[in-house]
């Protein structure tokens, strides 16, 4: 029995490939993409529905590829505020904050 995956495509030779370091959707190929689950697929359809209106789930053989599905949102980096969290992060490393302050913050804010 073969597994079965799955990727989001926006358009004709058009799929979802994650994000970039800025935080902006890449694409691939058809055929080609990110590996899903059908739950994480239909998920990221929901969130990307409105935007982009011909958004839809694919199924996709895995041929050689050996990577493993994401099975949520999360994997993708693609919660809601999460993804708007890790891009000031990286600003703040990039201005030169230390890691350790930053930890100490991210905590303080999670904790109280």
């Amino acid at each position: 029995m073969s597994e079965e995956l799955y990727v989001v495509a926006f358009d004709y030779n058009k799929n979802y490939d994650g994000r970039d370091l800025s935080g902006r959707i890449r694409t691939t190929v058809a055929g080609d993409g990110v590996l899903m689950t059908l739950p994480c697929a239909q998920a990221l359809v929901e969130k990307f529905k409105q935007k982009y209106p011909r958004v839809r789930v694919v199924e996709i053989l895995r041929n050689d590829r050996d990577e493993l599905p994401a099975e949520s949102l999360a994997e993708l980096g693609e919660i809601a505020g999460l993804d708007t969290l890790a891009e000031v992060v990286r600003k703040l490393v990039n201005d030169g904050f230390s890691r350790q302050d930053i930890l100490s913050t991210v905590n303080h804010a999670v904790n109280g």
